[in-house]
Order: C-alpha cells, then structure tokens, then sequence
C-alpha cells in the first residue's frame, strides 16, 4: 500500500473510532440520566480505550505527513498534493475528513450535553447531602429562638426593657 493509501485507511480509522466514540457519548447521556454508576463506569472505560486508539491514530497520520514532506515535497494542502497524482483517492480523503469534522463536531455538542447533565446531578447530590447533613441547623446566621447574634440571654430577663 502507497502512503497515500496508508493516509486514506488512517483517517478511516479515525472516522470509524470516533464514530463509535459519539455513540458511546450518546449511551453516557441516558445513563447519567438513569444514574447507574456501574454502566457508566463501563462506558468510561470503553471511552479511554477508544480514545488511546485515537491518540494512536493520530500519531501514526502525523508520521505519515511527515514521511510525505520527507520525500522533498513542500505539503501545505494535502489533498491538493495527492490530487496531482491520484485524484480519486484524494476525493475519497476528502470525503472522509469531512464526515470526521463532523463526527467531531457532533461528538464536541455531546460532550457539552454530557458535562451539563452531570453537573446537574453534581448540584442535586450536594443539595440532597447539605439538606442531610444541616436539618438541625438554623438557616440563618445561627440566630436561635429568643436569642439575637448568638449571645447568650439570661433567664428571666427581656432583651429589651420596658420602661412607660
């Protein structure tokens, strides 16, 4: 396989990881929603492994544009330099990495979503721990009944004095 197909099968991967990266996302939401921490402990899993391949990925597409400027070639667009020589794999790259900006984007809206939904349920849970924790708690600066500020009143005696 040339480099130019190496490139093509790279990208591929990508779209096909992180296609299945954004559904993974979209799983994540209704199990936030649902609250079932051992499911979504799983999907987090699968989330790391899927993003290390990503990562992998990445660095080997990397190489691969790399090993295509060592070459004595001055790539500043891709797809225009490997359309000079093979313009139906340039095509079907650049079909390929506009369905991966999309998936992208998609996955980058789902993530903004997930964040929301979590931070939501980050609010109840700390809202449902201070109503636990402080129910013997006045809710004010710790006035109690019949007392102003937290001093101490003595028995018998009016805060005020009544003077006609």
């Amino acid at each position: 396989m040339d480099i130019y197909g190496e490139i093509l099968e790279t990208l591929r991967g990508q779209l096909q990881a992180n296609t299945f990266l954004l559904e993974l996302s979209k799983e994540k939401s209704d199990v936030l929603k649902e609250n079932d921490t051992s499911r979504l402990m799983h999907i987090s899993s699968e989330e790391e492994k899927l993003v290390r391949h990503i990562i992998n990925l990445e660095k080997k597409r990397a190489d691969l544009i790399v090993r295509l400027r060592g070459k004595g070639n001055n790539v500043t667009d891709i797809i225009e330099h490997i359309s000079q020589t093979s313009p139906e794999i340039a095509s079907t790259i650049k079909q390929v990495a506009e369905n991966l900006k999309d998936v992208l984007r998609q996955l980058q809206l789902q993530n903004e979503l997930n964040d929301k939904v979590m931070e939501i349920a980050l609010e109840q849970i700390e809202f449902s721990k201070n109503v636990l924790m402080n129910t013997s708690q006045p809710s004010t600066y710790g006035k109690v009944k019949g007392n102003y500020a937290g001093e101490k009143q003595v028995p018998g005696t009016k805060f005020f004095e009544d003077k006609f």
